[in-house]
């Protein structure tokens, strides 16, 4: 945005603004007034010089809204001493005065052109230099204009011949400001040449300190007026050219315009040079000449454009490569656009200056296009500060180039340079959308000579614009089918994983179901009485149902194998059966139940506790078992509820237990209907039809035991057995059984009754 500190509080011009622009305005009108005074008001040229040089001073020196006030100076000083050389340059012959006054106007021309020179500028980049004149050239400029007001000084005082003594080279001393701003040029241009902006202005500048003294010279040679005043006037009028040049315009439009009329300069001035000689030898035939030289011109002019070509930067490969890069983005779809897009800016380098490549951050990955036009994709990170660099160069480019101009002033970049040498990429391009960095585009190039242009890198930021799109579209696609790759192998991963689970829990079921077959082989034994086996079917019915169990059994008896095997044929038979003796004193430790790795209760989660001998266990114990089945919480934290059958077993009923407080109410609560009619089981002398099968069992695999093959009853022995009361139950049982295996003489296999009235001596002593 223009700035307004060149003008005054209600929108005029400052008052020093004022002031100078009046002193500038006074000097011409008296450098006017001198070149009429010079020709006696009678040569008209000069009224015509005077006038128009009046009213240059009086436009030209009107403050103009620039970004910066001061870099509108070059160009009023420049206008300054144009307008003075035009005020006396129409003058027939050369008088002091006017000659004084041009040469004046001749060097302020030409400093404010290498004033213009020295503020030539552009975008800040990391190569960016403050711009620089030598003061020599300044002082070269005024030399003549202070050789003449000397001379001009020694003739008013009388002293023409010291004057005439002081070298008098008019000629030369109109040249030299127009060399010094020659020279000046070539030395800012060559120290801007990596300046984008600054370097188009300053080859534009040089070019006019060319053609300028060259027109000079062609009027000077065609023409009776004096060759001092040619040289004079194009000199300033260079300056004021320079000026405008160098601080006012558009760097990219300023080189289209001056690429354009070196076209028609070179193309089409020798067509109009040739016509106009053939013109003036032959006047006869002057207007068929001139006829065809029009014609021939005005067909020239319709391929200007292609003869601009020749003038591009590079030949116009990349400019021309980046346009068709830019237009398939447009024409095809997301994917084949980001590759024909690439193809197309490979097309500006030669086959082995490598790969353009298309660097997206999110994720980080790699498109690159090989030789035969095939995009292969990558993982790869950008370097760290690659993105930060870019992004403060003029458009996003970062050129390979103005690294190597830095290289020894800073280390910091060396490993950028590096990087980009290692992939013969000539710049960098920030492809951003929204100010939001979404990749880097690679261009190849690395053996290119010629440096960046301004309309090439402004190009490349156009490409990096519709860039973005495309890698926001591809950056969007590789992520959601990264993440479907992800939620793939997730699937994957968990489906393995639930595998293994099921595995494992089939393991653990098929453990469960074996140890409780283990428990429940006893059980398989002599089942053949009525009483056990109403016993054992109310017991099966209940376990089916997930009702509480509650079994009654004399002490001695064996109800967990009956238990183990209603469980088996129940709904959790693959659940665990964990079976607590509650007459142990190792599970009365309430620490241990608390505790998530030893407890029973989280043991038999899912599956059946069965408390043997429940009474027995500690009224803690019995109140913390209560209060996790009530609760079906466990005590400690766990979010899935406890989930777990009971099933006990006492001598007494459990509702004896309560009443005689030996089993807390809170368990009979968690026992239901079970109880107050508890399963019984009957005693071992009430199961006659059992006892033989019982007995044979137990001699058989005590007899395995202890001797390796099993010991047989016979018929006697057994009718000794029958009227045994057996108070101790199945474990007076099986005691007895290791007695009479023991008992029998190695070399037979048969219990006698001799045997067995050895062992039970009351049972002999009834007989």
């Amino acid at each position: 945005m223009a700035s307004h500190e060149n003008l005054g509080p209600k929108g005029g011009p400052r008052p020093e603004g004022r002031a100078k622009r009046v002193a500038f305005v006074g000097i011409v009108v008296y450098a006017a007034v001198a070149a009429l005074r010079a020709t006696s008001l009678q040569h008209a040229p000069t009224w015509l010089t005077a006038g128009l040089a009046v009213l240059l001073a009086y436009f030209g020196s009107k403050p103009r809204l620039l970004d910066d006030a001061a870099d509108d100076g070059p160009r009023q000083l420049a206008t300054l001493g144009f307008a003075m050389t035009l005020a006396t340059s129409a003058i027939p012959e050369a008088l002091p005065l006017p000659s004084t006054l041009a040469a004046i106007g001749s060097a302020l021309g030409v400093t404010g052109g290498l004033r213009a020179l020295a503020r030539a500028s552009g975008p800040e980049s990391v190569v960016t230099k403050r711009g620089h004149v030598s003061f020599v050239y300044t002082l070269a400029a005024f030399a003549p204009a202070v050789l003449a007001v000397v001379k001009l000084a020694l003739s008013g005082l009388g002293k023409k011949a010291l004057a005439s003594d002081l070298p008098n080279r008019p000629a030369i001393e109109a040249m030299i400001p127009a060399g010094a701003l020659f020279f000046a040029a070539i030395a800012r241009m060559l120290s801007a040449r990596l300046e984008l902006g600054t370097r188009e202005r300053t080859r534009v500048a040089f070019g006019l300190t060319v053609l300028f003294p060259a027109i000079a010279a062609v009027l000077a040679a065609t023409s009776s007026s004096p060759v001092l005043s040619h040289v004079r006037f194009f000199a300033a009028g260079s300056g004021v050219a320079i000026a405008w040049v160098c601080g006012h315009g558009e760097p990219v439009q300023i080189a289209q315009i001056s690429r354009r009329a070196l076209a028609l300069g070179v193309y089409l001035g020798p067509a109009c040079m040739l016509g106009a000689l053939f013109t003036a030898t032959h006047e006869n035939a002057a207007p068929a000449y001139t006829f065809v030289t029009g014609v021939v011109v005005l067909a020239l002019s319709l391929f200007v454009s292609s003869f601009e070509t020749s003038f591009l930067p590079a030949s116009g490969k990349l400019l021309t490569a980046v346009s068709r890069a830019h237009s398939a983005l447009l024409e095809s779809e997301a994917s084949e656009a980001v590759r024909l897009s690439l193809e197309r800016v490979r097309e500006a380098s030669g086959p082995n200056d490598g790969s353009p490549e298309l660097w997206m951050l999110a994720p980080p990955r790699v498109l690159a296009i090989d030789a035969a036009g095939y995009p292969h994709t990558r993982k790869a990170e950008l370097p760290t500060t690659m993105i930060d660099v870019c992004s403060r160069e003029p458009f996003g480019v970062l050129r390979t180039e103005v690294l190597r101009a830095l290289e020894v002033r800073r280390p910091d970049l060396r490993g950028l340079l590096a990087w980009l040498s290692d992939r013969h990429a000539s710049a960098a391009v920030l492809v951003a959308a929204g100010g939001e960095a979404e990749g880097l585009l690679l261009v190849p190039g690395g053996s290119r000579e010629e440096p960046f242009a301004l309309e090439e890198a402004v190009a490349l930021k156009r490409l990096g614009d519709a860039l973005s799109a495309a890698c926001q579209g591809e950056s969007a696609l590789t992520r959601s089918l990264g993440r479907e790759k992800d939620a793939r192998d997730r699937a994957e991963i968990a489906t393995d994983h639930a595998e293994r689970i099921r595995h494992r829990a089939s393991l653990d079921e098929n453990r469960n179901v074996a140890a409780t077959t283990r428990l429940a082989r006893a059980a398989h034994v002599g089942v053949y009485s009525t009483s056990i086996r109403m016993a054992y079917e109310t017991l099966e019915r209940r376990v089916q149902r997930g009702a509480p169990v509650a079994v009654v059994a004399a002490s001695g008896s064996a109800a967990v194998p009956y238990v183990a095997r209603a469980h088996l044929a129940g709904p959790r038979r693959a659940r665990p059966l964990v079976v607590v003796d509650g007459a142990a004193t190792q599970e009365h430790d309430l620490a241990s139940w608390r505790d998530e790795a030893t407890s029973p209760l989280g043991l038999a989660d899912g599956g059946v506790l069965l408390l043997v001998d429940v009474g027995a266990l500690p009224l803690d114990v019995q109140k913390l078992v209560a209060r996790a089945l009530a609760d079906k919480k466990c005590p400690w934290e766990r979010p899935e509820p406890l989930d777990i059958c009971l099933a006990v077993t006492s001598s007494r009923p459990p509702e004896e237990l309560a009443d005689e407080g030996e089993l807390d109410p809170q368990i009979v609560a968690r026992l239901g209907d079970a109880a107050f009619e508890p399963i019984r089981f009957p005693a071992l002398g009430e199961r006659a039809e059992d006892l033989r099968a019982l007995v044979a069992d137990a001699l058989a695999r005590e007899g395995l035991r202890l001797r390796g093959r099993a010991i047989g009853l016979d018929d006697r022995a057994f009718a000794v057995l029958v009227d045994h009361d057996f108070r101790g139950e199945d474990a007076e049982l099986a005691a007895l059984a290791k007695r009479l295996v023991r008992g029998v003489k190695p070399e037979v296999d048969v219990v006698s009754a001799a045997d067995v009235r050895r062992e039970l001596p009351n049972v002999a002593t009834d007989e």
